[in-house]
């Protein structure tokens, strides 16, 4: 069995940062909640599960986070690209909770992938950003 490997599933999300932009942007929602971080964590999450299994609870867990990390009021650590950086961490959040709800990473590697992607976004933020403007 392969090992999971939280940094390569972040660099395949980098790789293709652009392409799940366009597609959040295209997300029409009748929740006027669901900003561009939601729609890509939605889009994360559809990679592994349905996009109609997103519940209330995954869009708290992305707002929380959001809040905690990566919102304009606290984002001093994450530097001038802000946005992109915000946008990407809720992309890969739902990532992580698409794998964690089919099964395939359980809680100890969902936690471990949380703990890196701060690490991941803060070593690559330039090209978060120039993938960002690439869109």
């Amino acid at each position: 069995m392969e090992q999971p490997n939280p940094m390569q599933w972040f660099q395949q999300m980098l790789a293709d940062f652009a392409a799940h932009v366009h597609t959040a942007k295209r997300i029409q929602s009748p929740n006027a909640d669901d900003d561009i971080y939601v729609k890509l964590a939605v889009v994360g999450f559809s990679l592994n599960r349905d996009s109609h299994e997103w519940c209330i609870t995954h869009f708290q867990y992305i707002r929380d986070n959001y809040d905690a990390g990566y919102s304009e009021q606290v984002s001093p650590l994450y530097g001038p690209e802000r946005e992109a950086e915000a946008m990407f961490a809720c992309l890969c959040m739902g990532l992580l909770l698409g794998m964690h709800g089919a099964g395939k990473i359980d809680d100890r590697v969902f936690l471990w992938g949380e703990m890196l992607l701060p690490g991941f976004i803060l070593s690559k933020g330039s090209e978060i950003a120039d993938a960002l403007r690439a869109n």
